[in-house]
Order: structure tokens, then sequence, then C-alpha cells
């Protein structure tokens, strides 16, 4: 990528602020659909099935968005974080349908393997802004 000065512009610079917002709607939308969708006592009303099938969703477009940084971050960057956060992302709404109890595992580390990629895009993003 070139620049109106013909200089050639770092591909961080493009894909750093995608991955921010990218982390923290997926971040929000997981966080906020895990414990609803994977609730840890369940009694079986339908009010409980009403939230747990909402917290479901949240917690399935909070994967998906999550895949989606996980994509960028593999063809944007190369990085081969971003296969393992797409594969971490399709299995954590799958244990989430099975209620197993490595739900929160695989949300945890899926948040865990988002935020590093993110932090290391950003950080190459800002260490390669003009004037550095």
């Amino acid at each position: 990528m070139t620049t109106s000065s013909g200089a050639t512009r770092a591909p961080w610079r493009s894909i750093g602020s995608v991955t921010i917002v990218l982390f923290l709607v997926g971040a929000y939308l997981l966080g906020s659909g895990l414990v609803p969708a994977v609730p840890l006592v369940y009694g079986g009303s339908e009010e409980e099935a009403a939230q747990r099938d909402a917290g479901l969703v949240r917690l399935t477009l909070g994967c998906a968005v999550l895949a989606l940084l996980g994509l960028v971050l593999a063809v944007a960057s190369g990085l081969r974080i971003g296969k393992v956060i797409v594969i971490v992302a399709a299995l954590t709404p799958i244990l989430g349908v099975a209620a197993v109890g490595w739900t929160y595992v695989s949300a945890a580390a899926l948040v865990a393997l988002a935020l590093g990629g993110t932090v290391w895009v950003s950080k190459q993003w800002w260490s390669d802004r003009p004037g550095r």
C-alpha cells in the first residue's frame, strides 16, 4: 500500500483500529451471553429456558465477531494465532449448546487469544506510525 507521497504504508495501520473494535464488540457479546447461556444452576423453568436461549444467541454472536477478528489476523497480517482464534471461536458455542462446564474455559481462552492478537497488531500499528 502506498500513500500520496509515494511512501509504503504499513498494513498494521489499516487493521489496527478494526481489530480493536472487533475485539471489544466480540468480548462484550461473549461475556454478556456466557452466564445466561451456560448457567451454573439450571432450574428448568420457562423463564430460565428463555434466558438461556437469549444468552446462547449473544454467545454465538460474540464468537462470530471474534472469529471474524481471527480471520482478519490470519489473512491481513499472516498471524497463526488468527487460525487458532477461529477454531476456538467455533468450539465455544458448540460447548455452550452441549452445556459442558468447559465452555467457560473455552470462552476465557478465546478472549485471551483475541486480546493477545489485538495487542500485538495494535503494538505494530503504534510503532509504525509516521514520525517514528
